[in-house]
C-alpha cells in the first residue's frame, strides 16, 4: 500500500493509503500555524482501518499550497517515515494542475523508484523573512 500525504492549501491536509492505484482510505484534517498534529492524524487513521506502518511499500508527498516551515515539516514527517520503513518516497510541490493527474504521475515514478532517497525542500517562492522592527538594547561596535 502506497501512503500519501497531501497538503492542499495552509490550513488542510489529509492521509491516504492507495492499494493497487485505487485509494482505499482516506482521512482529512486541518491543521494551525504554529502546531502540528500530523503524525497523530496518522496513528488515529492507521488505528481505525487496522493498517500497519509494515504494510506501507512507499510515501508519497503532494504539497500545492504551504509556508516555508510547513513544507519544511512535511518533508521531515515523509522522510523519517520512508527512512524507518526502508521505502521510496516522491514528492511535488507547488503544482498548479488537479490533484488526481499530480498524484498519478507520482503513483508512476514510484513504481520505478526501488530504494529510499530523500526528497529535498523545494519552496519555490520568496521567503518572506522580515527584520525585527522592535528596538534592540545593544549596539553593534567594530
Amino acid at each position: 500500500m502506497i501512503l500519501t500525504l497531501s497538503i492542499l492549501d495552509k490550513n488542510k491536509a489529509s492521509w491516504s493509503l492507495i492499494d493497487r492505484g485505487q485509494a482505499k482510505f482516506s482521512l482529512a484534517f486541518s491543521f494551525e500555524t504554529g502546531t502540528d498534529q500530523t503524525l497523530f492524524y496518522l496513528d488515529k487513521f492507521l488505528q481505525k482501518h487496522k493498517v500497519k506502518l509494515s504494510q506501507v511499500t512507499g510515501i508519497v508527498l503532494l504539497v500545492k499550497e504551504a509556508g516555508l516551515t510547513s513544507v519544511k515539516i512535511f518533508t521531515v514527517i515523509t522522510n523519517v517515515l520512508a527512512w524507518q520503513l526502508n521505502v521510496p518516497v516522491v514528492g511535488k510541490f507547488y503544482f498548479k494542475e488537479a490533484e488526481d493527474k499530480v498524484l498519478a504521475g507520482l503513483l508512476a515514478k514510484l513504481r520505478n523508484t526501488k530504494k529510499f532517497k530523500p526528497l529535498k525542500v523545494n519552496y519555490q517562492r520568496k521567503a518572506e523573512i522580515t527584520i525585527s522592527k522592535k528596538l534592540q538594547k545593544f549596539v553593534i561596535q567594530r
